[in-house]
């Protein structure tokens, strides 16, 4: 049924989140149907990669900070069921990707500068504002398309995907 994008996961179970009340509003709002909410590896990797840089990041945060960000991923793991990438993803993904990339940056397809380059460097003669999106929410769309699922999101970047692409389906909280 649905999908929670990382943006939603992280919102669910960090309490100083701008978004929090909204997010879990709607997590509470779907809790009988609690077994077909899910969460993918992709978000979570998302969510430790954010961890492991953290310390990079000034200021530097505290023993005690890095212990509740690992706490928040430690929750987000336990939050729904979990779908991993598959071949069938696999091939929804490359889909995806190739409408997105016909729609934006034709001029790189056609002459093969977009094979081995993610979309957030597709930038050659075509503007930031016009890519909007990232890899992984590329696998994260492909996700919900192959499951079927909605994606349940709070970033604005998967409109321009779907213009591309229209059986993605989202909400957006």
């Amino acid at each position: 049924m649905y999908l929670l994008d990382t943006s939603i996961i992280s919102d669910i179970v960090n309490a100083d989140s701008s978004r929090h009340k909204a997010a879990t509003d709607f997590l509470n709002a779907n809790e009988l149907f609690i077994d077909q909410i899910y969460i993918c590896v992709v978000s979570l990797g998302e969510m430790r990669f954010g961890r492991e840089v953290r310390p990079l990041i000034a200021p530097v945060p505290t023993s005690e900070q890095l212990g509740a960000l690992d706490q928040r991923i430690t929750s987000a793991e336990m939050l729904a069921k979990e779908v991993a990438i598959s071949r069938h993803v696999a091939a929804d993904y490359a889909r995806l990707r190739a409408a997105y990339a016909k729609g934006v940056a034709l001029k790189q397809l056609q002459a093969k500068k977009l094979k081995s380059k993610p979309p957030e460097l597709w930038q050659q003669d075509v503007p930031a504002s016009r890519l909007q999106i990232t890899e992984n929410d590329l696998w994260i769309a492909a996700i919900a398309l192959t499951y079927d699922l909605i994606l349940v999101t709070a970033d604005k970047d998967y409109q321009r995907v779907k213009e591309h692409f229209p059986e993605l389906r989202f909400l957006y909280i």
